[in-house]
C-alpha cells in the first residue's frame, strides 16, 4: 500500500524493534522524546527556508491508546508550546 501511495513512506523490517529504528534513522517518523520531536520540527523548518503549512501526527494504532494519549498529551504540552510560544 505505502510503496504506491506514498513512496518515501515507512521503512520496514523484520522486527518490530528493527522498523522503529529504520523509520526513526530514515527521518520518516519521530519517535522519541518531546526533545527529539523539537528538533525534528526545526530541521524542517530549516530545511523548507523559513516554514512549512503543517506538521500532521499519524495514527497507525500501533500503540496501546493509554500510551497513545500520553504520547499526544506530551506532545501538547512541550512541543507545540516550544513553536507557539
Amino acid at each position: 500500500y505505502f510503496t504506491h501511495i506514498l513512496p518515501a513512506g515507512p521503512v520496514q523490517g523484520e522486527t518490530p524493534a528493527e522498523i522503529i529504528a529504520n523509520n526513526r534513522e530514515s527521518g520518516f517518523a519521530v519517535i522519541g522524546t518531546p526533545d527529539d520531536a523539537i528538533a525534528k520540527i526545526e530541521g524542517l523548518v530549516e530545511a523548507s527556508n523559513g516554514g512549512f503549512g503543517a506538521f500532521l501526527l499519524f495514527d497507525h494504532d500501533w500503540a496501546p491508546p493509554a500510551a497513545k494519549l500520553h504520547s499526544y498529551e506530551l506532545f501538547a504540552q512541550y512541543v507545540i508550546p516550544h513553536f507557539t510560544g
